[in-house]
């Protein structure tokens, strides 16, 4: 059994670790939303990685209410995917609006997945659009140079542009995807300082009860 001036070393400890993982989520949300080159992308990936590994002690340390486990490290972890990839699809799909654009210069190139051996077009497209030039990195479709392309944009300017065409068809689910285990978090976060009274409550208990058989 922990003493309290040992607990409240590890809650230090498990608060840093906390705030630090909720940080690169904060990293992970900007990297996936702006995604307008293979940098962001990667660093919204390290992002992702890095507050899942910084989470799982950090959870452990603090007397938030982690009682479930499972659904504790797997909800951080279905959290921190989720806005890696929902919220730039979301904004785009919710917040689009769609220019007509004219292709400029397409290189046509290719992913490889090494598991499956099988390859995917991954195209660099670069575009004269109304509100200027843009370039669209790992497109799918392969249109030529001159054609007239549908392109969606978001009103505030901060994700990357998307072929019309290649937009998710469906997006309903991304919203339960976000949402449930973003409120997990939330509610795992508020149960701290109910549970920080309990425990040092019951570590005092247990404190007081040790002193006690020693004296006697």
């Amino acid at each position: 059994m922990l003493t309290v001036e040992q607990y409240l070393a590890r809650e230090r400890v498990g608060r840093r670790l906390v705030a630090g993982a909720l940080g690169l989520l904060l990293v992970t949300l900007i990297g996936g939303v702006i995604d307008a080159a293979p940098a962001s992308m990667v660093i919204g990936i390290a992002g992702a990685i890095g507050s899942y590994i910084l989470w799982i002690p950090g959870s452990l340390k603090i007397a938030a209410d982690f009682r479930a486990m499972a659904a504790n490290f797997l909800g951080f972890l279905a959290l921190a995917i989720a806005l890696l990839f929902a919220p730039r699809i979301l904004l785009l799909e919710h917040f689009g609006v769609e220019r007509v654009c004219v292709v400029t210069a397409i290189d046509v190139g290719s992913s490889t997945n090494h598991r499956t051996h099988t390859r995917t077009p991954a195209n660099d497209i670069t575009l004269d659009c109304p509100n200027g030039r843009f370039e669209i990195g790992g497109a799918y479709h392969t249109p030529i140079r001159g054609d007239q392309v549908p392109v969606t944009f978001d009103v505030f300017g901060v994700a990357r542009p998307q072929l019309t065409s290649e937009l998710a068809g469906s997006t309903w689910w991304m919203w339960p995807a976000t949402c449930v285990p973003l409120g997990l978090l939330v509610w795992q976060l508020a149960s701290i300082p109910r549970r920080r009274r309990e425990t040092l409550r019951r570590l005092a208990e247990s404190d007081a009860k040790l002193a006690a058989e020693r004296e006697a």
